[in-house]
């Protein structure tokens, strides 16, 4: 499973989107995100705001604004613990774009 690309978080955590991943996003929302893999890395690197996911406890979503009006892309990561100790890396597990931040989701970040 190759790598598109990895970046650092907002938090300083790396992230990496996966070939297999990005292929799971298209499936699901190819014809919102299909050739926007740069707008779900910028919302990885310049996230407006970060969640905790409702469901999974190892899992964030990042939201960025995007284009006109109220429209969000949400990239959600997977967190894991990786060497040293303390640290820890995220994959993308999936992105879309919704109307605003989940109501549910406790924030993480700002």
């Amino acid at each position: 499973m190759a790598d598109i690309w990895r970046v650092l978080d907002r938090l300083g955590r790396e992230v990496v989107l996966t070939e297999a991943g990005w292929a799971h996003i298209l499936v699901g929302h190819g014809d919102d995100l299909a050739g926007r893999e740069s707008d779900v890395q910028a919302a990885i690197e310049r996230a407006e705001t970060i969640t905790f996911d409702a469901k999974h406890a190892r899992r964030e979503c990042h939201y960025v604004r995007i284009g006109p009006g109220r429209r969000r892309l949400k990239v959600v990561v997977g967190y894991a613990p990786v060497p040293p100790p303390g640290t820890w890396a995220g994959t993308v597990v999936t992105a879309y774009l919704v109307g605003g931040v989940e109501p549910k989701e406790r924030p993480r970040w700002p």
